[in-house]
């Protein structure tokens, strides 16, 4: 489910979400110190940065109601509450291949950008074509190490996402590998019939991100 923080840009821009994000990144380009932020996002967005190996730029991240509807956003858009941000800095395709991947249900294609959002149900949509899309599918490369009762990091939230939008019981992505996390992921080998240990080794990685 979404993890929508607030913070002050001006005491905690500088705090760092992820290995390469910051608070003052997501921040509203009104100049308002208020930033909210989904933790999903930042888990997504992380991912994207480390398989794509370039840099992400955040065009849009949250906005504040004054500044959202002076750029005529959607009355009820996901940026007002911190679950959406309009990205760049890679190739667009291995963008929306990879966050579909993901698991990413809001995928928008613009002709400059993405945009990307964590709603629940699928939309996935092409403004350059004005059509509703299916993206390709990136490979996911193996985090590197084992993800276990009491990891921490954004691979343990990219991979709470993931099972959260697969139907299993997660709580909250938090980046905490906890006793739900250790649950929902024995849930899934079962399922899967993968060897039921409550870690994701590479097998269990490769079966929810590049089946």
């Amino acid at each position: 489910m979404a993890n929508v923080k607030t913070f002050n840009k001006g005491t905690s821009g500088n705090k760092k979400l992820s290995a390469n994000f910051t608070v003052r990144e997501f921040a509203c380009k009104d100049g308002s110190n208020t930033v909210k932020i989904d933790y999903e996002l930042v888990c997504i967005l992380q991912k994207i940065r480390e398989v794509t190996g370039r840099p992400i730029t955040i065009n849009s991240g949250y906005r504040t109601p004054v500044y959202n509807r002076k750029v005529d956003g959607a009355s009820n858009s996901y940026h007002l509450y911190g679950r959406a941000t309009d990205i760049k800095g890679a190739n667009l395709d291995d963008i929306t291949s990879i966050a579909n991947a993901l698991g990413v249900r809001g995928i928008l294609r613009y002709g400059t950008f993405v945009h990307i959002d964590t709603r629940t149900a699928r939309y996935h949509h092409s403004y350059v074509t004005g059509k509703n899309v299916s993206y390709g599918r990136k490979v996911i490369p193996y985090c590197g190490y084992v993800l276990k009762q009491g990891t921490t990091g954004s691979d343990v939230g990219i991979v709470q996402f993931k099972l959260a939008r697969e139907g299993y019981a997660v709580g909250t992505v938090d980046g905490i590998a906890g006793v739900k996390f250790d649950k929902a992921v024995k849930a899934y080998q079962r399922n899967k019939g993968l060897l039921v240990d409550g870690k994701v080794g590479i097998n269990t990685w490769n079966s929810l991100f590049n089946r």
